[in-house]
């Protein structure tokens, strides 16, 4: 989900990363999925190393029957920190251990579908030895380290922190930062800084946009681009997505923030956790990846402010949204045949983030200095496999 990294204090005041849910639908294939219960019960959970506290939706909460506390009012929280309901303690069953937990309640607005009954936080992982394997959306528990691990790459974890975060030398300062947010479904998110540096070293690269909801900072865009390889401390990635990070982690990261890693950069290692060591093995893939979902349109309608019952546009150049003549600051009122679109009042329709099938056609009626226009356009793959001029690069294992 990448639900959240958080600072506890006596009631969870939670500082949250972003919860990954473009469009706002989350889709299976981009979780680690695990097989856990709660009082004997089953449930649909995912592993979430961006979330401090495992998470139920209130909805599962309470078929549950977990009585829910709500939290004290708390005005004066920092910027991007919220206040989580708890439930009552639950015994939670997880790769065969039990915990005697609280869970933490948090109401997403309407328009962002879970997918899930909640997540599985980084407080249930740090004791553990685990292969993280993204790419059959799987995590396994091992009794041991692999024969071969002397070969991979090896990380610190920073432990003071409440989300796995691991540590690159840094060159005759503080070590970098690498968040590793598994609730997060795309590649590699950079600072600010270190986004437009990559920008500014690839004129030529195609961009589309993508959207998601953070409940720290609400709902986010930021262009999404491809990397052929991405140097990160002492190792590299290699076909793998990157963005503008979400402000809330590179924020809390500050200076010393390198990258975040979502689900697919792990897709692009093999990554073993040891909990034991508080240490990261990692080892970077070169075979070629898997296609990526992403917005094919180039193009997402976000609300003007929190009351706005309007969407409006952000164009990406060089994408069928832009060739359509869609562009920044158009207000959408059709998609297809939904029409005076008000957001607000279908919240099943969620944020559309157009990771349709290419070849598929979206007809898009918006409004602009007060005239109405018809737009049409046909999705294509924009950036990864599949995309004009997409070359793997070439390698091993």
């Amino acid at each position: 989900m990448r639900f959240c990294f958080a600072r506890l204090l006596s009631w969870p005041a939670v500082l949250c990363a972003a919860v990954a849910l473009a469009g706002c639908q989350s889709k299976p294939e981009e979780r680690l999925w695990v097989d856990t219960s709660i009082n004997g019960r089953p449930v649909h959970l995912f592993v979430d190393t961006g979330s401090t506290i495992s998470m139920l939706k209130r909805s599962t909460a309470a078929e549950l029957g977990l009585k829910i506390t709500e939290p004290p009012p708390q005005p004066d929280l920092p910027p991007g920190t919220l206040n989580f309901a708890l439930t009552e303690p639950g015994d939670l069953m997880f790769l065969n251990a039990p915990s005697h937990i609280r869970f933490g309640v948090h109401d997403m607005p309407p328009y962002v579908q879970l997918g899930a009954d909640g997540v599985v936080g980084w407080s249930e992982l740090r004791r553990k030895i685990l292969l993280f394997d993204a790419p059959t959306r799987q995590i396994h528990q091992l009794d041991k380290l692999p024969d071969d691990i002397a070969g991979w790459v090896r990380l610190s974890i920073l432990p003071s922190r409440q989300m796995l975060i691991l540590q690159t030398p840094g060159p005759g300062g503080p070590p970098g930062l690498i968040y590793v947010d598994t609730g997060n479904p795309s590649g590699v998110g950079l600072s600010p800084e270190h986004w437009e540096a990559w920008r500014g070293a690839h004129p030529g690269e195609q961009e589309t946009m993508r959207i998601y909801y953070t409940p720290g900072a609400g709902v986010v865009t930021c262009e999404q681009s491809w990397a052929r390889e991405i140097p990160l401390g002492p190792f590299t990635l290699t076909d793998t997505p990157v963005e503008k990070g979400d402000p809330v982690t590179t924020g809390a990261g500050g200076a010393q923030h390198v990258a975040t890693l979502g689900m697919a950069a792990l897709r692009r290692l093999d990554f073993i956790f040891d909990g034991t060591q508080n240490v990261v093995y990692l080892r970077p893939k070169t075979t070629p990846p898997a296609p990526f979902e992403h917005n094919r349109l180039g193009a997402v309608f976000t609300p003007l402010n929190d009351n706005s019952e309007s969407l409006v546009a952000e164009v990406a150049e060089g994408t069928p949204a832009y060739e359509a003549g869609l562009r920044d600051g158009d207000t959408v009122t059709g998609i297809n045949n939904v029409f005076q679109l008000n957001w607000r009042k279908h919240p099943q329709l969620g944020l559309p983030d157009f990771t349709w099938d290419a070849g598929s056609k979206v007809r898009l009626q918006v409004l602009r200095h007060g005239s109405h226009y018809m737009l049409y356009a046909r999705m294509r793959n924009l950036i990864g496999p599949g995309s004009a001029g997409y070359e793997p690069a070439v390698g091993g294992h």
